[in-house]
């Protein structure tokens, strides 16, 4: 989507605007929006006498038109915007939301704007959309990962059923108190009977959206922090700073920087024990996934690999 101008709200008009309120729009402000939604011509007599196939309008006049719009919808009644994952929204979508911003839109009581964006996922456009927007016109709420009792509302609310202690504990543990993937979980629960007998689950399953999740939080990595998640699944749940550069042999700097890429992506999480650093997964599930899509003959050359280090290493 992030790839595509314009891709959110070329969505939003053509999924939730009927033709009686564009033919309200007049043809002046209709006009400019051609370049994104040729089909607008057809709502519009006066815009199918003219030639505008050669005009190139101004993104500012393209950003006017659809406040406009907006304008003459929200006369009619009370405008709700609510954009999911956010951060996956195209730059030039986004400049339209920093001119609504800027031009007071949601600002009258009237009208209302929601995003949903996870801190994990990086979209350099948003940034600069929440650094320069003042807090007065769009609050930041950051909402903090479940813990163990809300985990268990969680779990009675879609199993129906109390859980055992235990269960939630795991539960809360796998999924790092993820909301996402503690409802992934469950929902695979429910389609596999899992969850009438809580009491002898030993191990969670992979939830199908859990690994497409982990797969796209995985696609702009570099070549080493791919490396680095591999090793450090089969090194364990948790694995150490120095024995990872002895399996690594590769420059301390670059793998440190590497490591901060993972951390900036909520993969890895890292403190302190007995003067050494250890490295974990944020939860077992990503490291679930990234074992699930390492090949048989990937995972014999690592593992390889892992011995000869450890072999020197202990």
């Amino acid at each position: 989507e992030s790839n595509l101008p314009y891709y959110t709200w070329i969505n939003m008009l053509r999924n939730f605007i009927g033709p009686d309120e564009w033919q309200r729009l007049s043809p002046a402000w209709a006009a400019p929006l051609t370049m994104v939604l040729p089909e607008l011509k057809e709502d519009h007599l006066e815009l199918q006498q003219q030639d505008l196939s050669n005009i190139d309008y101004p993104r500012t006049v393209l950003l006017e038109t659809i406040h406009q719009l907006l304008l003459l919808l929200a006369k009619e009644y009370p405008l709700v915007i609510f954009i999911d994952d956010v951060h996956w929204v195209d730059e030039s979508s986004l400049a339209i939301f920093s001119y609504l911003l800027k031009q007071s839109f949601f600002d009258r009581g009237r009208n209302f704007l929601m995003m949903t964006a996870r801190t994990e996922e990086k979209n350099q456009w948003l940034d600069k959309l929440l650094l320069n927007t003042p807090s007065q016109k769009l609050r930041q709420i950051e909402v903090p990962i479940l813990g163990s009792e809300e985990v268990a509302h969680f779990v009675h609310y879609v199993l129906e059923q109390s859980p055992p202690q235990a269960f939630v504990e795991k539960l809360t543990r796998d999924a790092g108190g993820n909301p996402l993937y503690v409802l992934e979980t469950l929902q695979v629960m429910i389609q596999t009977d899992l969850g009438n007998d809580m009491d002898k689950i030993m191990s969670f399953p992979l939830a199908p959206g859990v690994h497409q999740l982990t797969q796209a939080r995985m696609q702009a990595l570099s070549d080493l922090a791919l490396e680095i998640l591999s090793i450090g699944a089969l090194l364990g749940v948790e694995f150490n700073l120095s024995l990872l550069l002895e399996v690594l042999k590769e420059d301390a700097v670059d793998v440190l920087e590497a490591l901060v890429e993972l951390d900036v992506a909520r993969l890895l999480q890292s403190y302190q024990q007995d003067g050494q650093i250890i490295y974990s997964f944020v939860h077992e599930k990503i490291r679930e996934s990234i074992l699930f899509d390492l090949s048989p003959a990937r995972k014999r050359l690592l593992h390889a690999k892992i011995a000869v280090t450890l072999e020197q290493y202990l």
